[in-house]
C-alpha cells in the first residue's frame, strides 16, 4: 500500500515536472539567489558580531545554511551536500576566529 501510494506521488510529480519544468527551474534558481542572500546576509551579521555571541550564531548559521541550498535545491545531492557542511563550518570558524573580525 504505502510502495503503491510513493509510486503514486512520484508519477505526479514527474507530470507536473513535464508540465511546468520551465517555472520550477526559474524557481529553483530563484530560491538559490535568495539562500545566497540569506548567506551573506549572515556573513555581514557575523563578521559585525564577531566578538560576541550573535557573531558565533551567525557563523553557526553559515555553515548551516548552504544545507538549505544544496540538499532542497538539488536533491539526491548527498555528498556534495556533506562536503559543502564541511567546508562551511571550517570557513565560518576561520571568519570567526580571524583577527580583522575582533575588535
Amino acid at each position: 500500500m504505502a510502495t503503491g501510494l510513493v509510486d503514486g506521488v512520484h508519477g505526479l510529480a514527474e507530470l507536473y515536472y513535464a508540465k511546468f519544468g520551465f517555472l520550477m527551474g526559474v524557481t529553483r534558481i530563484l530560491g538559490s539567489f535568495l539562500s545566497v542572500g540569506a548567506v551573506y546576509l549572515l556573513l555581514r551579521l557575523a563578521w559585525a558580531l564577531a566578538d560576541r555571541l550573535g557573531g558565533w550564531l551567525a557563523a553557526a548559521a553559515l555553515a548551516f545554511a548552504w544545507l538549505d541550498i544544496v540538499c532542497c535545491h538539488y536533491p539526491t545531492a548527498d555528498v556534495p551536500s556533506a562536503f559543502m557542511l564541511l567546508a562551511s563550518v571550517v570557513w565560518a570558524w576561520r571568519l570567526y576566529e580571524h583577527p580583522a573580525g575582533r575588535r
